[in-house]
């Protein structure tokens, strides 16, 4: 597995247990513990998203910088890629 996607395995994880707090707290709203730690992993997600789009480039168009260019788009595309897989 390579670098980027083990940091795209984190990310998937942890906006997964995002969500699945929020889903808890639709019916726990008053659970301060819980909003804790949604809080814990909402800037857990963020710093991972950030260290993915310093290293690989934008996960979202939203993230693009540039507003004369998208740069996600610049990267190359799955089949551009080459295929080594790293050891």
């Amino acid at each position: 597995m390579t670098s980027r996607e083990i940091l795209l395995r984190k990310i998937a994880t942890v906006d997964f247990a995002v969500t699945d707090l929020q889903i808890f707290l639709n019916t726990h709203p008053d659970n301060t513990e819980i909003l804790d730690k949604l809080a814990l992993y909402q800037d857990k997600s963020d710093k991972l998203k950030k260290q993915y789009q310093q290293q690989f480039g934008s996960l979202t168009p939203s993230q693009n910088d540039d507003e004369n260019q998208w740069n996600w788009i610049s990267s190359p595309w799955p089949w551009e890629n080459n295929l080594k897989k790293e050891d």
